[in-house]
């Protein structure tokens, strides 16, 4: 089980709702071993997967199906592969190196190559969603 903890000058406590969840199943008075990571800022991760919901609801109709099946994950991972975060690997049924996105799961990547993915992804984004909505609606649409 992993849980997030956030440290206060009385101990860790759960960081979120899910992990309180979590500690509750916790017997008292057994004693656990717990590895301690510092781990990447959850808010953020959340902060920009809202960015690529909104931004692909902000695409018109046809485009989100079009161009991306109608699903905002294959918007999301166009845009990081076009803003360079891809590895390169063979594939043996083509038999031809292709693009695949990096996974931006806690694990595999870390909270600067993050931030600067999430600042790339924006900018150009916004050359795009700039064509169909105006930062103000885009605003009012999202709390940043």
């Amino acid at each position: 089980m992993e849980i997030l903890l956030y440290n206060t000058p009385h101990g860790l406590i759960p960081a979120f709702d899910e992990d309180g969840d979590k500690k509750r199943t916790l017997k008292i008075g057994e004693t656990y071993k717990a590895k301690i990571t510092v781990f990447r800022n959850v808010r953020f991760h959340r902060k920009y997967m809202a960015f690529m919901r909104a931004s692909f609801a902000c695409l018109p109709q046809k485009v989100q199906d079009e161009y991306f099946g109608g699903k905002w994950e294959n918007w999301r991972n166009e845009l990081e592969l076009v803003v360079g975060s891809y590895d390169l690997v063979f594939s043996f049924e083509t038999r031809k190196m292709e693009h695949r996105h990096r996974s931006i799961a806690f694990g595999k990547m870390g909270e600067e190559e993050f931030q600067e993915l999430y600042e790339k992804v924006k900018n150009y984004a916004w050359t795009i969603i700039g064509k169909y909505v105006s930062p103000e609606k885009f605003d009012r649409l999202i709390d940043f």
